[in-house]
């Protein structure tokens, strides 16, 4: 809050909540807010949602209503800033930019379609991510995982 210059209270109405809701975000780590006043924060603030709150992505592929047993997450402490989705031959790539949300950032959909084309080189990168990765599901992350 103080990068962006703002009160509990100027946050609060930017997210359409009490200052009161605010402050209990601030002071209970373990609070994890809605969905739509996680954006609406990550929007007002300029910040990533893993930063204000590391564990919302892990508890809602882990708890969330609509979990699936199919996929598969990780998360990597190192200089990552890219999210991926692989599907076969096709992934859909979202490199984030410095300073910038997720949001604001591009997004790629590429598809398989040489040997060592932009696929191949994107898919080999993040296979070196995953293998440094957790389990998003492993008990026992730190905060920061």
């Amino acid at each position: 809050m103080a990068n962006a210059k703002m009160t509990e209270t100027q946050l609060a109405e930017a997210c359409g909540v009490d200052a009161k809701t605010v402050g209990r975000w601030i002071t209970d780590p373990n609070r994890i807010p809605h969905a739509r006043h996680r954006w609406a924060t990550c929007e007002a603030l300029g910040e990533e949602e893993t930063a204000l709150w590391p564990n919302a992505i892990r508890t809602a592929l882990t708890s969330g209503p609509d979990k699936e047993d199919g996929i598969e997450g990780r998360f990597e402490t190192g200089h990552v800033n890219l999210s991926v989705f692989r599907f076969d031959d096709e992934m859909i790539v979202t490199p984030i930019l410095a300073r910038r949300v997720g949001h604001d950032s591009p997004m790629m959909h590429l598809r398989r379609r040489q040997t060592d084309g932009m696929f191949d080189r994107f898919s080999a990168h993040v296979e070196e991510l995953w293998s440094r990765g957790r389990d998003i599901r492993e008990v026992g992350h730190d905060a920061q995982a």
